[in-house]
């Protein structure tokens, strides 16, 4: 009996040693085809490398955009290839103007990599009549949106040295130019044109270490337990010493999938900090009122014919003050209007 219970013991012993050896080998394999550079990084987004080894260039790549010797404010809208209409919306919308307070800026559109030779062909199209897109070449994916930012990092950094503020966005979005510029022109009498990335600031953020959610981020990638603080990669600014320093920086920090953390993590590397204002929006907000949006510099979430409406809203009724009385009131009115 004690010689049949010792050759059981043994017998589990080796099994689970076998096990762990084929899980040990297994996870090795699996590491270094995550770790490794792929042959073509344009296709496939790969852990543990830094933009450097992308070598992102640029399919489509305007020129005379940032040809104003004062411009000052250059805007990156990220946007899918397909995007047309969200793309034509901002374009008569908020992305129309080029001066406001006397203060130039312009707003480009940045796109990503498609074998679809139709698609490209239309977007050739639209470059040549709006002359707006700057495509990478990388491609299209949730994942290569970090390295969708990072371009834009690097085209306004070549493109566009002379202007004073970069600002980041997503064609999703509601941007309220006028009350911007009047941000950025205070601050540029205030506190100069440098070291500045301004939005909606996350502090205290965690890693999520569950595998199989969307934000997750594996520890070998990111082992600390807290992310440096980082503003929402839906819309922030920065001077362009700081779009610089960024670009630069993430040339030697490994690319992460999750965009704003990882601008948050070269931000901290080049001893940056993040501001904070309150005129960001930080999450979705698709309800629209006159009162709110006329306070607002960004607002998330936006379709089309939502973006047109706000924009014909604030044009018509410019000038307009809204009392505490109005606000309440279009508050409790939008509870009721919403389906």
């Amino acid at each position: 009996m004690k010689t049949v219970l010792q050759s059981t013991r043994i017998w589990a012993l080796l099994t689970s040693f076998i096990l762990f050896a084929a899980y040990t080998l297994l996870w090795n394999i699996s590491s270094e085809k995550v770790a490794a550079p792929h042959s073509d990084p344009k296709k496939k987004y790969s852990w543990h490398i830094t933009a450097a080894e992308y070598h992102l260039d640029f399919i489509i790549n305007p020129t005379g955009k940032c040809a104003d010797s004062d411009l000052f404010l250059v805007v990156m809208v990220t946007s899918r290839h397909a995007h047309f209409e969200a793309r034509a919306t901002i374009r008569e919308t908020w992305g129309n103007a080029t001066s406001i307070m006397g203060y130039k800026l312009t707003t480009l559109f940045v796109i990503g990599r498609t074998d679809d030779s139709n698609l490209q062909r239309k977007l050739v199209e639209e470059s040549q009549t709006y002359g707006d897109l700057v495509q990478m070449d990388s491609y299209e994916s949730y994942e290569n949106l970090t390295l969708k930012t990072i371009s834009a990092l690097k085209w306004t950094s070549i493109n566009c040295k002379q202007a004073k503020f970069v600002m980041k966005t997503d064609d999703d979005m509601f941007v309220n130019y006028p009350r911007l510029v009047r941000i950025l022109a205070e601050y540029s009498q205030t506190a100069g044109q440098e070291n500045l990335m301004l939005g909606c600031v996350v502090s205290w953020a965690f890693p999520e270490r569950t595998p199989g959610k969307k934000w997750y981020m594996d520890p070998s990638i990111f082992p600390h337990w807290l992310y440096p603080s980082y503003c929402i990669g839906a819309g922030y600014v920065i001077s362009s010493d700081v779009a610089h320093k960024l670009y630069m920086t993430s040339l030697k920090v490994p690319v992460v999938q999750i965009e704003d953390v990882y601008l948050g993590m070269c931000a901290e590397k080049a001893g940056i900090k993040p501001q904070n204002h309150p005129e960001f929006s930080c999450w979705k907000d698709t309800s629209y009122r006159y009162c709110k949006f006329k306070e607002l510099v960004t607002a998330h979430g936006m379709k089309p014919r939502d973006l047109t409406k706000a924009w014909a809203d604030l044009k018509t009724q410019d000038g307009r003050n809204c009392s505490p009385k109005d606000k309440l009131f279009e508050k409790v009115s939008s509870l009721f209007n919403a389906k």
